[in-house]
């Protein structure tokens, strides 16, 4: 049996604002698009529901007050008349079923007025009234819903819940699944169960007609659930549903896939609009020095995702500072960018990320800074990389070759990071000016240190590496791929690509590198694109433009950007090693 609600609310104002918020839903949760024949709620007479009053068995005052009752709840249902009128009756003494009717004209006149604490326990002490009915009425079905919706708006949604469970209560309600299934969201909604609600609201809207009121509540509350929830969540919620427009809308969400094109426009608006990619580039200032590559590779990785389901590209000329960043990137969002590439410079991007990242999602051609996304693996991780590469080799003396800058410094914590206290005795590390070229006197002194079997590392750009390596088959110490023979020498080589590999395979073989950037099946077409226009294969900065772009068009998150670690043989082919 349906139990009272047991629980107070307080009548601070952050509840009472609450309370507000869900009586607004009150011309939702009755309007015409929530209603399936005898499942309208709130009724009186009429709707199809015969009240059982036997008017001629009646006292002539009674039959007058009940006659009264009818009109008034006719003509103005929110009236205190209904009210009055009712008390009225009550106070002579009724036969049990107009009693019933009774006490049903003011929780329904409460529950129109939002006064669902006064609704669901008026209702509930009609259900009560001695003696029940010898079998279930119109009456009562109307009085069970009354309780539950009043519940599950503005009243206790773990009761309403509680009471949406009972097969018995749910039987006498009349409620059919769809209009169930929206006094259940409502209620899960209202008890911080989130990711339930959006599938009760999706399952929902599936039985509605569009453009009803009810229709667009349930919309509403799908788009602001499904922004709001985490992918994981949505991915669980879609998991549990039968296929159908309620998992494919929650699928959409969660951007494991677009809905079918002949799929209800509900189901296709649960995927949001195609992505209007902006391209944050800076075309002045003191970094426009780096905006040539990054145009040619944006230019032609347009043409290759051209494609994919797409409002178009906007560009802007990010500048090289904070401010004339912040003004691009407002600009494109401005002019309907859903998400945005860029820019360079890692204060550059924070600066973007705090003025539009609310808004939309920025997505850096490089590793992640800040709450902006990225699409290379952090130094910290591919330093972690090489380190646990030379471990299982065999490594244990480690000389470090740094330059003495601030990438240097990061990169030196992330190794003292990876080999943990007791492996810190173990490094021999030598810093140098960044615009050193020549290595021998650096090198020399440390020979005595490095024992057959260690390894060297150097976090630093391709170019100095080869300047390390150089020096290193000078004095007899050419790498080891393996560790075994001679010394393995490992380095973050920024600027890094298969080709720059291959072309400085002669220098570079059998060393270790763990690149920003990497050819892979996915690349290929770019990458041949790129040739064909610009005459040249692109390097590592033109891969991860490319690969920021194809984010930014994505469905799905695809996780943590993928960590390479690569060297090239003697006979010039590259190998990675397994991650």
């Amino acid at each position: 049996m349906i139990e009272p609600s047991s629980r107070v609310r307080s009548s601070s104002f952050p509840v009472l604002f609450r309370k507000l918020r869900w009586v607004a839903l009150a011309a939702v949760l009755t309007a015409p698009g929530c209603r399936r024949g005898p499942t309208t709620m709130p009724t009186f007479l009429g709707e199809g529901r015969k009240s059982e009053v036997d008017t001629a068995s009646l006292d002539p005052a009674l039959a007058d007050a009940w006659t009264r009752l009818q009109d008034a709840w006719k003509d103005t249902p929110r009236s205190d008349e209904v009210v009055a009128i009712a008390d009225e009756i009550l106070n002579q003494d009724p036969p049990p079923t107009l009693a019933r009717e009774a006490l049903h004209a003011k929780a329904a006149r409460a529950y129109l007025l939002g006064q669902d604490v006064d609704a669901a326990a008026m209702a509930y002490r009609a259900l009560q009234w001695e003696p029940p009915p010898p079998e279930p009425t119109d009456l009562e079905r109307s009085l069970t819903q009354i309780r539950l919706r009043a519940l599950a708006r503005g009243g206790d949604p773990q009761v309403a819940l509680r009471e949406l469970s009972d097969p018995t209560v749910v039987a006498l309600s009349g409620l059919e699944p769809g209009p169930l299934e929206g006094v259940r969201a409502v209620a899960l909604e209202r008890d911080a169960a989130f990711g339930p609600a959006l599938t009760a609201y999706a399952q929902w809207r599936a039985s509605l007609p569009d453009d009803t009121a009810a229709a667009l509540h349930a919309d509403a509350r799908i788009a602001s659930l499904g922004r709001t929830l985490p992918g994981t969540t949505l991915e669980e919620e879609a998991a549990g549903l039968e296929p159908g427009p309620a998992r494919a809308c929650l699928e959409a969400l969660a951007k494991l896939a677009r809905p079918a094109p002949d799929a209800p426009p509900w189901v296709r608006a649960c995927a949001g609009p195609p992505a209007k990619v902006g391209v944050l580039l800076p075309r002045s200032g003191p970094l426009s020095a780096f905006a040539d590559a990054q145009l040619a590779a944006a230019s032609v990785s347009a043409v290759s995702l051209a494609d994919a389901e797409m409002a178009g590209f906007l560009w802007a000329d990010a500048g090289s500072n904070k401010s004339s960043a912040r003004r691009a990137a407002r600009s494109l969002v401005d002019d309907g960018a859903t998400v945005l590439v860029g820019p360079i410079g890692a204060s550059n991007v924070r600066a973007v990320h705090e003025a539009v990242g609310a808004d939309v999602p920025v997505i850096v051609p490089g590793e992640a800074v800040g709450g902006a996304l990225g699409v290379a693996p952090s130094l910290e991780a591919r330093v972690e990389g090489l380190i646990a590469l030379a471990r299982d080799r065999g490594a244990r003396q480690i000389m470090v070759l740094a330059p003495a800058n601030g990438y240097g410094r990061r990169a030196l914590r992330a190794i003292e990071a990876a080999v943990g206290p007791e492996g810190v005795d173990d490094l021999v590390v030598q810093t140098y000016p960044p615009d050193t070229t020549s290595f021998q006197p650096l090198i020399t002194p440390l020979l005595g240190g490095l024992r057959s079997g260690g390894a060297v590392i150097v976090p630093d750009h391709l170019s100095r590496l080869e300047s390390v390596v150089r020096q290193l088959i000078r004095l007899d110490l050419a790498p080891s791929a393996s560790g075994e023979e001679g010394v393995m020498v490992l380095s973050t080589a920024e600027g890094a690509s298969a080709h720059a590999l291959i072309d400085a395979r002669k220098i570079l073989a059998e060393v270790w590198i763990a690149p920003t950037a990497w050819s892979s099946d996915g690349t290929a077409e770019f990458e041949q694109a790129y040739l064909d226009a610009e005459g040249q294969p692109p390097g590592d900065q033109e891969l991860l433009v490319y690969k920021a772009l194809e984010r930014a068009l994505q469905p799905t998150d695809p996780g943590p950007p993928r960590l390479t670690l690569a060297h090239v043989a003697p006979d010039g082919v590259i190998r990675t090693a397994p991650q």
